[in-house]
């Protein structure tokens, strides 16, 4: 046998296809990240902290109201049983729905509110005015 013939593959002088470990990946896998730092004075740092405060008061208030319309909503449920079984009034049956209308109108319209205030907020994040 000839010495090229004993040669093994993948060695110096065989020509051959090279393993697949081997294939060069020539677009990156992990694309550089770009952070944005923004730097913010005291007096910035300081409205930013009473802006959270004022949200979190605004969040609590939302939780209590909404909170109060379950209880409401409860509470209609059992003048509504009352009223179906021959027990009840229907014309107060008509003042708790109205009623639970109209608190659940206001809680939407807070809602709204807040959700605009919490996009204008996060549209002005690390943008310095």
């Amino acid at each position: 046998m000839a010495a090229a013939e004993r040669q093994e593959p993948n060695r110096p002088g065989k020509c051959g296809r090279m393993p697949r470990s081997r294939v060069s990946i020539r677009e990156p896998v992990n694309p550089p990240i770009i952070y944005e730092v923004t730097a913010w004075s005291g007096a910035e740092y300081a409205e930013m902290k009473r802006e959270d405060s004022v949200v979190v008061a605004e969040l609590r208030a939302t939780e209590h109201r909404i909170s109060k319309i379950r209880s409401e909503i409860d509470q209609f449920e059992q003048v509504f049983k009352r009223v179906t079984s021959g027990f009840g009034d229907d014309k107060y049956l008509n003042d708790e729905y109205h009623n639970l209308i109209v608190s659940t109108r206001d809680l939407s319209s807070h809602l709204a509110g807040l959700q605009s205030k919490a996009f204008r907020t996060a549209a002005n994040i690390g943008v310095k005015q």
